[in-house]
């Protein structure tokens, strides 16, 4: 994005981003203080709180995927197009992400049917006995996230107000090594 004050939409996703993940790395940390806590005490073990731990990260990794598309840390070509000129990285980032955002749509697309699937079997989780639909939200909403931010990118690209592989002037120079 260019240089100045972002707009009041990014910053509101941004801002959600960090909450929803903050909360979720708080959880975490209490329940893991609460396992050990809990198993430093000879019988006093709570079975739960690996099952919630397990939620918990997997919420954690699909939250954290709309941060990795925002920051470009998501699967790319970097290596492959590093060499390319500007306008044919533009076209490998367009290309990238639109290959990104079908991926996640029909990720969401199945994950929303198996959903619906718990939620007609009534199937849950073997200790708390949640239901696997609220397990399995997480992956939805950051699949959708994403989306909305892989979209958002491709306008910016499409405006030139982003440029994709765009690694700074000593990483490109460290492509060039050897190379002569």
């Amino acid at each position: 994005m260019e240089a100045g004050k972002p707009n009041v939409v990014l910053r509101f996703i941004d801002g959600l981003d960090v909450f929803i993940t903050t909360l979720i790395i708080g959880a975490i940390t209490l329940d893991v203080i609460l396992q050990i806590w809990t198993r430093l005490m000879p019988g006093n073990a709570i079975s739960w709180t690996n099952e919630l731990g397990e939620l918990l990260l997997g919420a954690l990794i699909w939250f954290g995927l709309s941060a990795a598309v925002r920051n470009d840390c998501h699967i790319g070509f970097d290596l492959m197009v590093g060499r390319l000129s500007p306008r044919g990285k533009k076209i490998m980032g367009l290309i990238n992400n639109t290959l990104f955002i079908v991926y996640l749509v029909v990720m969401a697309w199945l994950t929303w049917g198996l959903m619906q699937r718990y939620v007609r079997f009534n199937s849950a989780t073997p200790i708390l006995r949640i239901n696997y639909f609220w397990a399995r939200l997480p992956m939805v909403a950051g699949c959708a996230a994403g989306v909305v931010r892989l979209l958002i990118r491709q306008y910016l690209i499409l405006t030139d107000r982003h440029k994709m592989y765009d690694r700074g002037d000593a990483a490109e120079a460290s492509l060039h090594i050897g190379a002569e």
